[in-house]
């Protein structure tokens, strides 16, 4: 009996040690329905904080410019970003992407603006977010130099009014990020009818990692919801939800 106490002691008091999940550190910006400060939610933040929490780590987001986030990044001041667009870039470990932007021109039906290729821009006002030129190109930067203005704004919800205000003739901007402004700010206002030109193809947007077994370890979590429809259905909760544009 002593023996059995003895070992029920050893046993029963013996330290239990529980490993906590890691935590990253992920940076991104405010561009609803993608990223959404608001909720800390959005397919940026949805898609990657699944696949990483399947692959045993939680996520700390921080909003930031893009711009900067990759600065943040490269000098593993944070452990990931989300979206990246850029091709390989040195310090950056991309993952598979996430999700398909929509990089889209708009301006006002009673215009009646032609445009059909990136060149035409070149007849415009131009609006768009900040940080475009890095993304669409040598023909977009070719085209919009030759613009009789071109502004980048860092607030991407004040484009929509300024293409209803008459202070642009264009707006660049991607459709859903776009639309989820229109219908904040617009909403079912008639009287602005527009016009969607689809003069860009789309963008596949990345997560970019400072660790490339991290990113390895993403990469196959995030095709695992692929393969069993939890990525689908994020899409679906972000982007099928929102109302069409009055086109």
């Amino acid at each position: 009996m002593c023996r059995s106490y003895l070992l029920w002691l050893l046993i029963g008091w013996a330290p239990v040690f529980v490993h906590a999940a890691q935590t990253l550190t992920m940076a991104t910006s405010n561009g609803p329905p993608y990223m959404i400060q608001a909720s800390d939610s959005g397919l940026d933040i949805d898609i990657p904080r699944e696949a990483l929490s399947r692959a045993g780590y939680e996520v700390d987001i921080r909003y930031m410019p893009l711009a900067r986030a990759q600065l943040e990044v490269q000098s593993k001041r944070v452990d990931f970003m989300a979206p990246f667009f850029s091709e390989e870039v040195e310090g950056l470990y991309l993952s598979e992407p996430h999700i398909m932007y929509r990089p889209t021109a708009f301006s006002l039906a009673s215009n009646k603006f032609e445009l059909n290729e990136l060149n035409d821009l070149k007849r415009f006002r131009v609006q768009t977010f900040q940080g475009a030129k890095g993304y669409f190109g040598a023909d977009y930067v070719n085209a919009i130099a030759l613009s009789p203005h071109y502004e980048e704004r860092p607030d991407m919800s004040k484009l929509v009014l300024s293409l209803v205000s008459g202070r642009t003739d264009v707006v660049v901007l991607d459709y859903h990020i776009f639309s989820y402004f229109w219908n904040r700010e617009i909403g079912d206002n008639n009287s602005h009818q527009l016009r969607a030109h689809a003069i860009f193809t789309p963008v596949p947007a990345v997560t970019a990692f400072n660790n490339p077994d991290i990113r390895d370890q993403y990469n196959a979590a995030l095709q695992a919801t692929i393969r069993d429809g939890t990525h689908q259905k994020l899409v679906k909760k972000h982007l099928e939800s929102l109302p069409l544009l009055n086109e």
